[in-house]
């Protein structure tokens, strides 16, 4: 491929997935990309230039963006398991099936138990998605909601399972998120 494109790599300067920046930023940090860096709705590269907000405005704006996932979670979680704001969120949102290991996490319980009470830093994981007949996801969300079920008054880490998945709610986890959690079998998935 590298002789198909002599001359022409020069002027590649990324390659995405066709990520769509705006639809999936946050409405606060829409804000201050817009105070900030204002070319980057029609030019994402700008957004390169984030080193020039103020770590404390974008600090703020990602944890208000936290807290309205936290409300989302409360509202809509299969099991009512309530979140508390200002805890770290590591967020899995995707299509569940085996070769996605959706449930992965779910098997390292005891390690986020002890870390979550090494750092004392609650810890809730927020899982949303569909599953389709063939793929085995059923078992998985079964997996979940008993998990969540299980962590909802003990501990410092907690289960919450979003049902009805769509952009919607995948934008909630997106921006609202500490951490978005991929655990794909190899070659599976880019």
């Amino acid at each position: 491929s590298t002789g198909k494109l002599s001359g022409m790599t020069d002027s590649i300067t990324y390659v995405d997935n066709g990520v769509h920046t705006y639809t999936w930023t946050g409405d606060q940090m829409v804000a201050l990309y817009d105070t900030y860096i204002p070319p980057w709705r029609d030019d994402p590269t700008k957004l390169a230039q984030v080193g020039e907000i103020p770590d404390s405005e974008l600090t703020g704006a990602h944890e208000k963006q936290s807290d309205q996932l936290t409300d989302f979670a409360n509202e809509t979680n299969f099991t009512r398991v309530k979140l508390e704001k200002g805890t770290f969120k590591a967020v899995k949102a995707s299509r569940v099936t085996d070769y996605k290991r959706n449930v992965l996490l779910l098997s390292q319980w005891d390690m986020l138990n002890e870390l979550a009470k090494k750092d004392q830093l609650p810890i809730d994981l927020i899982f949303a998605g569909k599953s389709h007949p063939r793929d085995g996801g059923k078992g998985m969300i079964k997996q979940i909601i008993q998990r969540s079920r299980d962590s909802s008054s003990t501990g410092l880490v907690k289960v919450v399972f979003i049902p009805n998945y769509d952009m919607v709610v995948g934008k909630m986890l997106a921006t609202g998120g500490h951490l978005s959690v991929n655990t794909p079998r190899r070659p599976k998935e880019a």
